[in-house]
């Protein structure tokens, strides 16, 4: 997201001008208003990468509207005769603002196509050697089928990791994991690689299975990502009974909010009963 090299450069400029002319209300602003955010995603995308965070990210809000506070505060003292802080401060402030309330968000509705206690709906995909995977090959176990955006968005790829960290509790519970992604099947193969773990690695060509589930996104891969298609997925958790009906639906409608592990668990336990009285009893317990 091209924003957060802004971000980043306008803070880091913020925090020059404290060291070269010493503190003020109007650039100690600049900083609060812009480096929250940007040390917020640096953090969650690259430093220790994390499935899920708050739904509004209360701390960064709190900093980051002091922050402008503090810069419109600085600009009535007459702190600098230029506005320029407070229109940094503002900046950074709005575009935080908008990826917390818009750009987090995909203002989705629940599938229709997809209903608790309802078949799993006949859609393809692909397996990791390329051939065609109908969705009736996941039948005769439970199934935790995750569809995910692609291996270039870091809270994915957190979700996947958790969940290969407690994958022992699942199959405990004679439960399988699909991971979907609309992907190239290179991309596929390249995750498929990196894991010790049986997931079954699929791809749905063109998003067909996600717009037929009503999951798909379209123009939803951010600027500055390269060699992927536009269109992605909607994240979404879908377990099924080893009969093909939908247990547990998850359609979070924030990127950045997703299910703990521990509700895939209690949706197998309730559906079917624990299937191990020795094994752990909980993800935690498997981790």
């Amino acid at each position: 997201m091209p924003f957060m090299g802004i971000d980043a450069f306008i803070g880091l400029y913020g925090l020059y001008q404290l060291i070269a002319h010493g503190p003020s209300l109007a650039y100690i602003g600049v900083v609060m208003a812009t480096m929250p955010f940007a040390v917020f995603v640096l953090v969650v995308t690259m430093v220790s990468p994390r499935p899920r965070t708050s739904s509004r990210l209360p701390l960064v809000t709190i900093l980051t509207l002091g922050g402008l506070g503090c810069s419109l505060i600085g600009f009535m003292l007459g702190e600098y005769a230029s506005p320029m802080p407070l229109v940094l401060a503002l900046f950074g402030a709005t575009g935080f603002m908008l990826y917390n309330y818009w750009y987090s968000s995909f203002g989705r509705t629940d599938s229709t196509q997809l209903q608790l206690d309802a078949p799993l709906p006949n859609f393809v995909l692909q397996d990791i050697n390329g051939n065609n995977f109908p969705s009736t090959s996941l039948f005769g176990k439970p199934t935790v089928l995750l569809f995910f955006r692609g291996n270039w968005c870091p809270l994915c790829m957190a979700q996947i990791s958790e969940i290969a960290d407690g994958y022992k509790a699942l199959a405990d519970r004679g439960a399988q994991v699909a991971l979907v992604s609309p992907q190239s099947h290179e991309n596929t193969v390249k995750l498929a690689s990196r894991s010790d773990v049986p997931f079954l690695f699929l791809t749905d060509p063109g998003n067909k299975a996600a717009k037929q589930l009503g999951i798909a996104m379209d123009d939803g891969i951010p600027l500055g990502i390269t060699g992927y298609d536009s269109e992605t997925v909607m994240p979404t958790v879908i377990i099924t009974s080893a009969n093909g009906r939908i247990i547990f639906l998850d359609q979070t409608d924030n990127y950045r909010v997703r299910p703990e592990p521990s509700t895939f668990i209690e949706a197998l336990d309730a559906a079917t009963g624990p299937k191990s009285t020795t094994g752990p009893k909980s993800y935690a317990e498997a981790s």
